[in-house]
């Protein structure tokens, strides 16, 4: 990664999941509470009512020396979805995205 935003000064989205141990825990310790949420948005689909909401936070001073020392933000996108008549958690999916190496 440091080699497309150093060197080729692109940016990039990483998505984090539960299989990048180091990496997702640093991301779950961010004061996710505090962030205020960006965008939701809900509706219905193949019978099944569907809600989104976005938050998005700056973490180039709140997470130094991390598996992604070039990331600028992160987002955490949780989904919510009904079946039947349950609400059930898909959880956060979170990810970082890294500035242009400026």
């Amino acid at each position: 990664m440091r080699w497309l935003v150093q060197e080729k000064k692109a940016r990039y989205i990483a998505v984090i999941e539960g299989n990048q141990p180091t990496a997702s825990s640093q991301v779950e310790a961010l004061p996710w509470e505090q962030v205020p949420v960006a965008h939701t948005a809900s509706g219905t689909r193949h019978e099944q009512r569907e809600s989104r909401s976005v938050n998005i936070m700056a973490i180039a001073a709140n997470l130094g020396g991390t598996a992604f020392p070039e990331a600028r933000q992160a987002l955490r996108i949780h989904r919510r979805r009904q079946e039947s008549a349950k609400w059930q958690t898909r959880g956060p999916r979170r990810q970082r995205t890294a500035g242009d190496g400026r």
